[in-house]
């Protein structure tokens, strides 16, 4: 059913009304998905508009022409912009008073809501709407009443706008990573110039608003309609009052809200997909399509039938699927309630994505220093829920102790607070060494005049993630390794700190996975290097001190380092110079127990005292070295 605007307007002069009416606050906000502080800042601000929604309503304006919601609908959103004099995004106005918006220092706080609650309104309102039974279009009605004789600062208009209070894409649409968007202005009634009111007002005046109008074709989501009405001074451009109409149930609506049966890793080849379907509609739903796929590949059905009350849901478990070791994702999705058309599509399909582990474990020792420019390693898995993650990146400060190469393991920080990035090691056999330890280099930097409190976790599992062990856990100071100096890099050869987890009350086990996971609060870089898991038996650190020797020493072009090992182990070395930067970086890798001898090349070196450190196993040693020519 296709329906042309329709405006009706009823004035009715009522007896009497008297005292002034309890106002409830409209927050307007100019954001966008290309606005990368907008993120941050919406995390704060709709945190705080959530935990206010009896004082106070949201309309958001997606900015920026590159915004896809913008794209939609450019008139309606400028035209408010235009009536802002828009400044810049992310800005948010409370009953048309610009207040500054940051996730930082907000002016936006719980005082700012609570003073404005108490100003009480000129005007009650109200508002109101309904679908129609194919759905295809919106019927509002919106009543505002005088509760006092009023007169307006300038022109007095109107404003009706149809939202979604919900937006969700798969993936973001925009360079700031936002994949979800509240109370996204989507159309305004009749226009964003809103309906010219009269100026002045006898105490109980009132009129009626009737709008029938199309749902506009770029709707996502019409289960997410909700429509938000105020009234606004054009002289001062404040708003005088403001009504909501929450979304409205439809009679056949059908999602998939979750896709299970595998953790995010698996040890398992074997795969029992299970969709969660849920009654979003008014009615029973006794029947469904679920088509599924893996990987993108065949398409695969299954009618379900059952019976669901009206927002229930049930697991459905699908076939098992073999995979291979690897990266596969499932994809869900849900048809045909009761045989009938789904008004809304837009919650109906899910995906998920997991990891397979291969069959085999590694046996120790068992060292990753990222130097390979495959990324991430053969066998890791990395679980992120945003799109800032675990990357291979460029070292500018000289790499961790023993790093070969400029290269390190790092995660960008972003101003996000309780973000998690996690990253899985490859299975590891613990079941046929004595003892074990988990050893690597860390860097995180912190500002001195801020104090943050970024987290690492290490977690151990024994049984392929059903339980996890908490190993390893710093917060911010505990974590720091350095401090955030403007204009020098970090982290310099200075700033990092070799952290040693012991793991032998874990040995025996045959598949052990460890995971790291970094929570961010608002803070800097974590950079990890160099992550090494060996056997500690038959270190013995005096015995291998005493046996290292550099000759020549002093030396003009080269020179020897000569130790002997009890065991095969991990060996890397480092030479500093007298500012501790490193002229040299190696890893010898894992060398068999007996003498050893690696010749260092000096030639290209200047004269003067440089330091020699050796990295063996967990245990480190340094030389002075003195080079003369």
């Amino acid at each position: 059913m296709q329906k042309k605007l329709v405006i009706l307007l009823l004035v009715l002069f009522p007896i009497l009304g008297k005292a002034q009416s309890q106002r409830l606050i409209l927050a307007e906000e100019f954001t966008s998905s290309y606005c990368f502080p907008c993120a941050p800042s919406n995390m704060y601000f709709d945190s705080l508009i959530g935990v206010n929604s009896a004082k106070i309503i949201c309309l958001k304006y997606q900015v920026f022409n590159q915004d896809i919601m913008h794209s939609q609908n450019p008139t309606d959103i400028d035209a408010r912009a235009t009536h802002y004099n828009f400044f810049a995004a992310p800005t948010a106005l409370i009953d048309g008073d610009k207040q500054t918006l940051s996730s930082n220092m907000p002016d936006w706080t719980q005082s700012l809501i609570d003073n404005r609650y108490l100003v009480s309104s000129p005007f009650t309102l109200s508002v109101s709407h309904t679908l129609s039974n194919d759905i295809d279009s919106v019927f509002i009605t919106c009543t505002i009443t005088a509760s006092q004789a009023y007169t307006s600062n300038g022109n007095l208009n109107l404003q009706i706008a149809l939202a979604e209070d919900t937006i969700k894409f798969a993936t973001a649409p925009g360079s700031n990573y936002e994949d979800e968007f509240l109370h996204v202005m989507r159309k305004m009634y009749p226009s964003a110039s809103g309906t010219a009111l009269p100026t002045s007002w006898i105490n109980g005046q009132s009129q009626t608003f009737t709008i029938a109008a199309p749902i506009p074709s770029f709707v996502y989501s019409k289960s997410r309609i909700e429509i938000v009405a105020f009234v606004e001074s054009g002289g001062n451009k404040r708003v005088q009052q403001a009504a909501y109409s929450a979304p409205i149930a439809l009679s056949s609506d059908i999602a998939i809200i979750k896709i299970s049966g595998v953790d995010v890793f698996n040890c398992s080849s074997n795969y029992s997909p299970i969709v969660s379907l849920k009654n979003n509609g008014t009615t029973n739903l006794t029947s469904a399509i679920i088509n599924y796929s893996i990987d993108n590949g065949v398409t695969n059905t299954y009618n379900w039938v059952g019976s669901l009350l009206p927002g229930a849901y049930t697991n459905v478990t699908l076939p098992s699927v073999i995979l291979n070791g690897g990266n596969h994702s499932i994809t869900g999705s849900a048809s045909a309630p009761n045989g009938l058309i789904d008004y809304d599509l837009a919650n109906n399909s899910n995906k998920k994505s997991f990891f397979l582990y291969t069959s085999s474990s590694t046996q120790l020792p068992y060292q990753e220093g990222f130097s390979s420019t495959a990324f991430p390693p053969v066998d890791w898995y990395i679980n992120n829920n945003d799109h800032f993650t675990w990357e291979r990146g460029f070292n500018w400060g000289g790499g961790g102790f023993g790093a070969s190469d400029d290269y390190l393991f790092l995660k960008f920080g972003y101003n996000y607070n309780g973000k998690e990035d996690a990253f899985y090691l490859k299975k590891i056999d613990l079941s046929a060494v004595p003892s074990a330890a988990l050893v690597f280099d860390l860097a995180y930097g912190h500002n001195p005049h801020v104090v943050y409190n970024d987290k690492l976790e290490v977690l151990l599992s024994a049984d392929c993630g059903s339980t996890w062990n908490t190993i390893y856990s710093k917060t911010g100071t505990a974590l720091k390794t350095g401090t955030i100096v403007s204009g020098v890099p970090f982290p310099s050869p200075f700033n990092w700190r070799k952290e040693s987890i012991n793991l032998t009350s874990f040995v025996g086990n045959p598949n052990v996975v460890i995971k790291f996971i970094a929570t961010s609060n608002f803070g800097y870089d974590l950079h990890i290097d160099n992550i090494n898991i060996h056997n500690t038996v038959g270190i013995d650190e005096k015995t291998i001190e005493n046996s290292i020797s550099i000759y020549p020493n002093p030396t003009s072009n080269f020179s020897n380092i000569q130790f002997n090992l009890l065991e095969s182990n991990l060996v890397s070395y480092k030479l500093l110079n007298a500012i501790g930067q490193a002229v040299i970086d190696e890893k010898a890798g894992v060398l068999n127990a007996g003498e050893q001898n690696i010749s260092l090349d000096l030639s290209n070196l200047t004269n003067g005292l440089y330091y020699l450190n050796i990295t063996i196993g967990n245990s480190s040693f340094s030389k002075k070295v003195s080079i003369v020519k």
